[in-house]
């Protein structure tokens, strides 16, 4: 699949803003039309991951606000510590975003593919928050490995 955008003259500040502001539309395109080539399986779990899209930029921010990294680093940072604590990722983002703003996650769409938060992914985000504004703090990398 190829998605294309033509301009009618040179890309400024404001151009790049609105291509911006439509990148999660096209993801969520692009990722709907995958689906459909997908086994019953592989489309559940696209399902998912789109309905948890939100928050996982969320927690993406947050790390690239709080590391000042791009947006490569703080998945790497989540998709990391997904794994040293043995969570989904979707499920810490959702914990994060949960932990910082000190209420539930808002998830959007089908009430039937709304992300159960467990007490792992919990301690995962506690452990990142941890992490990432305690300088001197073991990381959740060493504390997962401990």
């Amino acid at each position: 699949m190829v998605l294309s955008a033509y301009l009618d003259g040179h890309a400024d500040r404001r151009t790049l803003a609105v291509l911006a502001s439509h990148e999660p539309l096209v993801a969520s395109a692009i990722t709907i039309a995958a689906v459909a080539t997908r086994s019953a399986e592989e489309s559940d779990q696209m399902l998912d991951a789109l309905a948890s899209r939100a928050a996982i930029e969320q927690a993406k921010g947050t790390v690239m606000t709080l590391r000042r990294c791009d947006t490569d680093e703080a998945w790497q940072v989540l998709r990391l510590t997904s794994q040293q604590c043995n969570v989904k990722l979707r499920e810490l983002a959702l914990a994060l975003v949960e932990y910082v703003g000190g209420v539930p996650a808002q998830q959007q769409g089908d009430p039937d593919r709304r992300v159960t938060v467990g007490p792992d992914a919990h301690a995962a985000a506690a452990l990142l928050w941890l992490a990432l504004t305690e300088p001197a703090a073991p990381t959740a990398y060493q504390a997962a490995g401990d």
